[in-house]
């Protein structure tokens, strides 16, 4: 008698919930060579283009909010946030990010090697700078360039940077001390630091 795939699917599907199997599974997938290989597949530009893709899809878009959304897995997501090792890790890898993308637009806007305020000229600590919308943030919006790029004002901080590295570091940005930054903010300055007036 020939199977339907039907058929053949749910056999296999039946398979695999079998307790020994899926241990069995779980430890292949622990192996280093195994995740390395995983890695090296996922890493593949044809398959990140695929990802992006199926990721940009309102229904697998409406289907991730849901699951993120459910007690058990918002409970699991804090868990594994709060482990020291992972804060460690992810404090590391925004700082190290931050100061990349300082680096970059203080070398492009003020051709300095350290980080450096393009306004002032202050060089100090990282602490003390930040990242300025040249034109604003929320009046970027309406740059066709910025917006074909995946730019929205509503991304901030951390998740702002990760954009800003992903799309290779693009105009509209620049290094201000958080001094300039503030008074180019103000809306009497009309979006220009002291500074600029003198």
């Amino acid at each position: 008698m020939v199977q339907t795939d039907e058929e053949r699917k749910a056999r296999e599907k039946k398979y695999k919930q079998r307790p020994y199997v899926k241990a069995k599974a779980k430890e292949r997938n622990q192996r280093p060579e195994t995740k390395a290989k995983a890695k090296e597949i996922r890493d593949r530009p044809e398959n990140k283009a695929k990802d992006k893709v199926r990721n940009q899809r309102p229904d697998v878009k409406a289907n991730a909010k849901r699951n993120r959304n459910k007690p058990e897995i918002k409970r699991k997501i804090n868990e594994r946030n709060q482990r020291p090792e992972l804060k460690a890790k992810n404090k590391k890898r925004i700082d190290e990010n931050r100061l990349k993308v300082l680096l970059e637009y203080s070398k492009r806007l003020s051709n300095s090697n350290v980080t450096c305020c393009a306004c002032c000229g202050l060089k100090d600590h990282i602490d003390f700078f930040a990242l300025d919308h040249i034109a604003g943030r929320k009046e970027m919006d309406s740059e066709p360039e910025l917006v074909k790029l995946g730019y929205s004002s509503k991304k901030r901080s951390n998740s702002l940077i990760k954009w800003i590295i992903d799309n290779n570091f693009p105009n509209g940005f620049q290094i201000l001390c958080q001094s300039c930054n503030f008074a180019k903010g103000m809306p009497k300055n009309n979006n220009k630091c002291p500074h600029e007036k003198t």
